[in-house]
């Protein structure tokens, strides 16, 4: 919990007609945390999948093998720890980061930092159809995030893409995703 979650999220909660939720975990968070009286409606969050069509997956591939990160680059999604995690990785595997954020300058130059630049892309932001496009050569979709958000739009696409899913365990995935649907990473543990 922040400082606006515990001062300004109950001023702007207190009179609204109606309160809409993305995910349980936002609704009781709201209701057990911010002690938010007035029950919200759940409307989970949704997307195209006419756009993303779940495509047939060779597993037998070989060369190179590609883990790709769609999302803003801030610190809480612990990109960072992604990055570190290439050096448990066999020489064959590429990661994409997809998207910007106040952090991106920060992580082009730590990546710089541990000469890693031939193996790890910041594409910066992609519209959808350059992001489908991406997942087409991708073999995983990779959540690190720790962030305290409903359920990231990405990993919707990247489900309904057909892409496997390494994610963190936050609440909004695991209400969403059924247990053993995804592999579930342990908290800021690269390996």
């Amino acid at each position: 919990s922040s400082l606006y979650d515990i001062v300004v999220s109950p001023l702007l909660l207190r009179f609204p007609q109606e309160i809409i939720c993305v995910s349980r975990s936002v609704r009781d968070f709201l209701q057990k945390t911010l002690k938010v009286k007035k029950i919200p409606c759940i409307i989970w969050s949704g997307i195209d999948i006419n756009f993303w069509k779940p495509i047939n997956r060779h597993t037998e591939k070989k060369g190179a093998f590609n883990v790709v990160f769609v999302g803003r680059v801030v610190f809480e999604k612990v990109i960072f720890v992604l990055i570190v995690s290439i050096r448990y990785a066999p020489k064959n595997v590429s990661y994409f980061i997809v998207g910007d954020g106040p952090d991106m300058l920060n992580l082009r130059n730590y990546i710089h930092s541990k000469a890693l630049d031939g193996r790890i892309l910041c594409t910066g932001l992609l519209s959808r159809e350059q992001t489908k496009a991406l997942f087409f050569e991708m073999d995983i979709f990779a959540n690190p995030s720790f962030y305290a958000e409903g359920l990231q739009l990405s990993l919707l696409e990247a489900a309904s893409f057909g892409l496997p899913i390494i994610s963190t365990n936050l609440p909004g995935i695991a209400e969403f995703f059924p247990k053993g649907s995804y592999v579930r990473i342990e908290k800021r543990n690269p390996q």
